[in-house]
């Protein structure tokens, strides 16, 4: 009874876009020549910094001035650290160092300086690229240059958002050319792009020029908005660096929370599908792991259906943009409790939870 019930439920939700959990936001791992501590002290300036950028989603965080000075006492923000042998092929020093950085005590540095949090649930992006070498024209793919595709991922796993590329099987290939994405048709790789299930879409050309260095043209789909950048780079690499930097900038200026101290909302958050107490923690943690929120607390229990009471800092819409990117929860429109009152002022907002 329970699936009929959630396969009704389902019948009147919109499926939001596809979001994961980041993992690691809060940490670092900095290459580093020695066990200095001249040299560990550069490091830990510097997985302080790679983390700041991907708690905002500001590339350019390190040249804030209400953040300089904390850059320099980043030991305070320091969980624990440890030293690493690099052992894969290629490696530039001999260790790296690993540092967890605590993450309450960063979200307590931005909330006072009045800077955004980007939470750590995000939407995926898929990633067209055409790459024009001089030589070759091909769309980027798990095939076509696999060393390519690995510096694409690890870049934007170091900026902290989830990517993929098309698989170009004979499905893609019988959807899009190189010349749609070359010429960047949106309507062409959009359809392409369904089966994906994504409603983010980064687009890229990136064409050798004639002194070696590598250009880029970058366009972002996605939030019902249109963005457009350039790129460039000695090598390939900072070429699509710079697509991942506009990425990011276009992904946090909608879903970051910036902190209001003089703006809070209470509101219900009425969730159903709860029927065991690790679901139950889920939700919870889910709930509290978002920016912006200040306090959550139990209001009402009824069956597998929970309200809970919660505290929003800043303005409400990002918070559910949030919430309603992930695949943890699904909103249901059009619903109202039966304990409110007629007139009651209180928000309130139903979601079912994904088994």
């Amino acid at each position: 009874m329970k699936r009929i019930a959630l396969l009704i439920l389902l019948s009147f939700i919109s499926i939001p876009a596809y979001s994961v959990e980041v993992k690691g936001v809060y940490d670092a791992l900095v290459p580093i020549a020695g066990q200095e501590s001249e040299e560990r002290d550069v490091a830990l300036q510097l997985g302080f910094v790679d983390v700041l950028v991907r708690a905002t989603g500001d590339i350019f965080i390190a040249d804030e001035p209400l953040i300089q000075p904390e850059i320099k006492k980043v030991a305070k923000y320091v969980s624990r650290f440890q030293y690493q042998e690099n052992k894969h092929e290629g490696a530039l020093t001999r260790n790296s160092l690993y540092i967890k950085f605590d993450k309450g005590a960063i979200a307590n540095l931005l909330r006072e300086k009045g800077l955004p949090v980007w939470p750590s649930n995000r939407p995926e992006v898929l990633v067209w690229i055409a790459v024009e070498d001089g030589s070759n024209r091909y769309i980027l793919s798990p095939d076509s240059d696999p060393a390519i595709r690995d510096e694409l991922i690890r870049i934007a796993k170091k900026r902290g958002v989830p990517v993929l590329t098309p698989l170009m099987d004979i499905n893609d290939m019988g959807q899009i050319k190189f010349s749609d994405i070359w010429a960047g048709f949106q309507e062409e790789i959009l359809n392409a792009s369904k089966r994906y299930g994504d409603s983010h879409v980064l687009v890229g050309r990136l064409f050798r020029v004639a002194s070696g260095n590598w250009d880029a043209k970058w366009t972002f789909w996605g939030m019902e908005t249109e963005e457009n950048w350039t790129g460039s780079g000695e090598e390939i690499s900072s070429a699509m660096g710079s697509g991942i930097d506009g990425l990011i900038g276009a992904l946090s200026r909608y879903y970051a929370i910036s902190p209001d101290n003089d703006f809070k909302t209470e509101l219900d958050l009425i969730i159903d599908g709860i029927d065991t107490t690790s679901e139950y923690a889920e939700v919870l943690k889910y709930i509290e792991s978002q920016a912006g929120v200040v306090s959550i607390k139990v209001k009402s229990v009824k069956g597998s259906r929970i309200t809970y009471q919660v505290v929003i800092e800043g303005q409400t819409d990002l918070f559910f943009n949030a919430i309603d990117s992930g695949n943890f929860l699904l909103k249901v429109q059009g619903m109202v409790s039966e304990e409110k009152q007629e007139g009651e002022s209180q928000p309130e907002t139903f979601y079912v939870l994904i088994e």
